[in-house]
C-alpha cells in the first residue's frame, strides 16, 4: 500500500510543475520597435522588440519566427523578441512597407518609393527577382496579401487602385479603385478589407472587387493602415494613435491602454504554449489531499 501512496504523489507533483496553457498575443509594429498585447486579458505588455528602424509589416514566417518590414526585412524571435538579423535585402529597396509569404514558398515584399515588388527565398532570404515593378497600374505599393485563390493582392497607394497578379504567369489586373488604400486583408468568408490611408475609412468588397460595405467610423479613422482578423471575427486595425477593433457592434477603440505612446503601424497575432505557475491556495488544496489520503491508508 505504501508503494501505491508514494507513486501517486510523485504524479502529482509532475502535474503541478509543469502546466502549461495557450495564450493569444498581438504584435503591433511601431516608431520603437514591436509592442505587444496579452489577447486573453487585453493587457499592454510593453515593448516586446526594440529598435531604432521605423518597422512596417509583421508576418509570422514559415519557422514561426517575426518578419517585419524596413528596407528589407528584419527576423525577430517570436517567444524573446531576441533580433536575428537582417533575414533579406536589396539594394534598391526604398520604403519596404509591407511582406507576404507566398504559397510559392518565396517571399514577397512592396518597395514603395520605387513602386515595385521583390521576391526572395523564404527559406533563405536569397534575392530572386523584382517581381513586378511600375507598370502603369503598380505605383506606391503598400499592403500585400495573398487570397484564397492563392493569387497576391496589392495596394497600389499612389495607383488608387486594388490589383491582382498571378504569381506564375505574372498577369496583373485592377479589381477595384480606392483612394490612397494601404493594407488588404480577407476574412474567412473570402471578402476582403481595405483601408484608405488618406480618406479614413474602411471597405469591403467580394473577391471580384464589387463593394459590399462602407464602414463608418465615426471619425474614429485617422490614418488607418495595416490589419490582421483575429481567430473570433473580430477585425484589428493599426490607427495612428490607436488600435481599433472592428466588431458585431462596429468600431471600437481596443488600445492605447496604460497610458502607453503608440504610432501603430501593422499587427499580427501568435498564439504560444506558456508555462503555467498554480496559485499558493491550488497548490495547498492539492497537498492537503494528499495527505487526507496517507493518514486513511497509515
Amino acid at each position: 500500500m505504501k508503494k501505491t501512496i508514494i507513486s501517486f504523489c510523485l504524479f502529482s507533483i509532475l502535474l503541478v510543475t509543469n502546466i502549461l496553457y495557450a495564450s493569444t498575443f498581438m504584435y503591433v509594429t511601431d516608431q520603437t520597435g514591436i509592442k505587444r498585447y496579452n489577447m486573453d486579458t487585453g493587457q499592454y505588455l510593453g515593448v516586446f522588440a526594440e529598435t531604432s528602424d521605423v518597422l512596417q509589416g509583421i508576418e509570422t514566417g514559415p519557422d514561426g519566427n517575426l518578419y517585419t518590414a524596413f528596407n528589407g526585412v528584419k527576423r525577430y524571435n517570436s517567444m524573446t523578441g531576441e533580433y536575428m538579423g537582417v533575414f533579406a535585402s536589396h539594394s534598391s529597396i526604398n520604403n519596404a512597407v509591407d511582406l507576404a509569404f507566398g504559397p510559392d514558398g518565396n517571399l514577397y515584399v512592396s518597395s514603395h518609393l520605387t513602386s515595385e515588388i521583390y521576391r526572395f527565398n523564404s527559406t533563405t532570404g536569397d534575392f530572386i527577382d523584382v517581381f513586378a515593378n511600375n507598370s502603369g497600374l503598380l505605383s506606391g505599393p503598400t499592403g500585400l496579401t495573398f487570397g484564397p485563390d492563392n493569387k497576391l493582392y496589392v495596394s497600389s497607394h499612389w495607383g488608387h487602385k486594388i490589383l491582382r497578379y498571378d504569381i506564375y504567369t505574372r498577369q496583373e489586373e485592377q479589381i477595384a479603385s480606392v483612394t490612397s488604400p494601404h493594407d488588404i486583408v480577407f476574412d474567412a468568408n473570402n471578402f476582403f478589407y481595405v483601408t484608405a490611408y488618406l480618406d479614413d475609412t474602411l471597405y469591403k468588397y467580394d473577391i471580384n472587387g464589387v463593394l459590399q460595405e462602407t464602414f463608418d467610423s465615426n471619425g474614429e479613422l485617422d490614418r488607418p493602415g495595416g490589419m490582421e482578423f483575429y481567430a473570433n471575427g473580430d477585425l484589428y486595425i493599426a490607427n495612428k494613435t490607436t488600435i481599433m477593433q472592428l466588431d458585431g457592434s462596429g468600431l471600437n477603440q481596443f488600445a492605447p491602454v496604460d497610458g502607453e505612446d503608440i504610432y501603430a503601424r501593422y499587427v499580427v497575432f501568435q498564439t504560444h504554449n506558456i508555462n503555467a505557475i498554480p496559485e499558493p491556495l491550488s497548490i495547498i488544496l492539492l497537498f492537503s489531499g494528499l495527505l487526507a489520503v496517507i493518514k486513511k491508508y497509515k
